[in-house]
C-alpha cells in the first residue's frame, strides 16, 4: 500500500466558543489517520480569516457564536469556499435549526451530545460528498417537502427573527440588540413587531416571558 501523504489526509477546521467542547473534537479527529485539524477559532469573524489561507477540506460549525453566528458564517463560507464541506455540530434543537443549516449551505447536522463515534460517521459522511441528519430529522425534512401547510410559532420565524428573540430571552434591550447585529433601534423594532404577531403575544411584556422561557428550556436542553 503506498505510503499516506499530508495530501492524502482530510484537513478540518473547527469553530466553537466552548473550550471543552472544542477540545474535545479537536482530539476525536486528531486521533484518527487519515484527518487532521488544521486550525481552530472560537469567532466567525475570525474563523473565515483563517479559512481562507488555510483552505480546509471539512468544517465543523458551531451556530451558538458571538456577534457573526453561525449561519451567517455558512452562508460567508459558500461564497469564499464554495468547495468547502460543512458540518454543523451544535447543542441547538435540530428540529428547529437543522433544516435552517442546510438552507444556509451547510452539508450535516448533528447534536453535541451524540456518540464519539457517530460524529465521526457524521465528519465522514459530509467529507465523502454525503448529507448526515439524524434519521428523524431526515424523516421531518421528507415529510416536509409534501407538507404545504404554512409554519407557525417559532417556526415561523426568519433566522434573523429567532436571533433576535433568543437576545430578548437573553435580557438585552432593543439598544443593546442593535449594537450587536449591527442594525438600527428602529429595524429591530420592526422586528419586535412581526415577532409578536407571528407567536401570536400581546405585548412587550408576554413577549419577554415567551423569550426567557424558551432561552431557559434550550439551557436545560443542553
Amino acid at each position: 500500500m503506498a505510503p499516506i501523504t499530508e495530501t492524502s489526509y482530510t484537513k478540518v477546521y473547527v469553530v466553537d466558543d466552548h473550550p471543552i467542547v472544542a477540545d474535545g473534537i479537536v482530539k476525536l479527529i486528531d486521533d484518527e489517520h487519515d484527518m487532521f485539524v488544521c486550525g481552530q477559532a472560537k469567532t466567525a469573524e475570525e474563523a473565515l480569516k483563517e479559512m481562507k489561507e488555510h483552505k480546509p477540506d471539512l468544517a465543523t460549525i458551531d451556530l451558538s457564536l458571538n456577534k457573526m453566528g453561525g449561519l451567517d458564517l455558512i452562508r460567508e463560507l459558500r461564497i469564499h469556499l464554495p468547495e468547502l464541506k460543512i458540518l454543523v455540530i451544535s447543542f441547538r434543537d435540530e428540529k428547529l435549526y437543522a433544516e435552517r443549516s442546510f438552507t444556509a449551505g451547510a452539508h450535516g447536522y448533528i447534536m453535541k451530545g451524540e456518540k464519539s463515534q457517530e460524529v465521526l460517521n457524521a465528519v465522514r459522511v459530509v467529507r465523502d460528498g454525503g448529507r448526515y441528519t439524524s434519521p428523524a430529522m431526515t424523516r421531518q425534512i421528507l415529510d416536509g417537502y409534501g407538507d404545504k401547510k404554512p409554519k407557525s410559532g417559532i417556526q415561523s420565524l426568519t433566522n434573523r427573527e429567532l436571533e433576535i428573540f433568543r437576545l430578548i430571552g437573553g435580557g438585552n434591550s432593543t439598544i443593546n440588540i442593535a449594537q450587536q447585529l449591527h442594525r438600527s433601534p428602529k429595524t429591530i423594532e420592526a422586528h419586535r413587531t412581526n415577532i409578536r404577531r407571528k407567536l401570536e403575544v400581546a405585548n412587550h411584556a408576554e413577549l419577554v416571558t415567551r423569550a426567557v422561557k424558551y432561552v431557559l428550556d434550550e439551557e436545560d436542553f443542553n
